[in-house]
């Protein structure tokens, strides 16, 4: 049984939100009318900081404590000294990438890790690594006082590749609405599971999402494997920051190197509380 780190995906979906806040507070005051390139920038270095912030204040740790109290009824003691430690990192990594690859322009890779109950044995996997394609498109006023925003269209590689990647592929929407394009507004994602490449060009032009998702609602999915793609070839060869050339926003919680718990750890667990566990589990 997978144990759902539910505390632990709360805080990193508060940091991101906070880190698009800021974001939107730099447009406004310093860099008015971004390009999608820039946006991308400026947010993975606000998200970077955010990130940092909370893993120095032990938050990040704490919260992984808390999913594991939360999901095994009297956790053993000195549990907490073995599985201490996690840290939570950003990394914005790659130049454009080049179309014939990936019809994308961005990847977000969200690594993990995975613990699993197996009857009285805690089993910790490192680096679980879940991956999205991202369309980042920048929708701005057509003239003042028009609330439809122009969007633009796929390229002639966005549109070959669609039907290869559809399954892990999204939109990422960057709204400016003012005169001056100096008013950011919070993200929006699309995703393209399950719909045609007529049915993303119609978005487009008529300027209407019909699934669309807030970062917060795109950030809990990824994190509990719900989108995306976790085959470890398109991670490697598509989105995964370390191997491919494409924009990636890398979010990693981990252990320090050399640190963090053993394989798996005992608990010792009657009948009674493991049947206790599954409830929590499947609720």
């Amino acid at each position: 049984m997978e144990i759902h780190l539910t505390h632990l995906a709360n805080l990193l979906e508060r940091c991101w939100i906070r880190a698009e806040q800021q974001t939107a507070r730099l447009v406004s005051q310093k860099y008015p009318a971004p390009s999608e390139e820039n946006l991308t920038f400026l947010f993975s270095g606000e998200l970077r900081e955010v990130i940092e912030q909370a893993s120095e204040a032990r938050e990040v740790d704490s919260a992984f404590l808390s999913d594991l109290r939360a999901s095994v009824p009297n956790l053993p003691y000195g549990t907490e000294q073995h599985v201490h430690g996690l840290i939570a990192r950003v990394t914005f990594h790659g130049r454009w990438h080049e179309g014939r690859h990936s019809g994308a322009d961005l990847g977000l890779v969200v690594s993990r890790p995975l613990v699993e109950l197996s009857w009285n044995r805690l089993e910790f996997r490192r680096g679980h690594a879940t991956g999205l394609l991202a369309q980042a498109k920048l929708g701005c006023s057509a003239r003042p006082g028009n609330a439809h925003l122009k969007w633009g269209r796929l390229t002639a590689a966005q549109v070959k590749k669609f039907p290869v990647h559809r399954n892990y592929y999204s939109l990422l929407l960057y709204r400016l609405r003012d005169a001056t394009r100096a008013e950011l507004q919070s993200f929006g994602w699309q995703l393209c599971k399950d719909h045609s490449l007529a049915e993303v060009k119609r978005w487009l032009t008529s300027d209407t999402f019909p699934c669309e998702l807030t970062s917060t609602g795109i950030l809990h999915a990824l994190f509990g494997r719900e989108i995306g793609t976790e085959d470890p070839e398109i991670l490697r060869s598509l989105i995964d920051p370390s191997s491919s050339h494409v924009h990636a926003i890398e979010l990693r919680v981990t252990w320090p190197d050399h640190g963090g718990p053993p394989p798996s750890l005992y608990i010792q667990q009657t009948q009674e509380t493991i049947h206790l566990i599954q409830q929590h589990l499947k609720a």
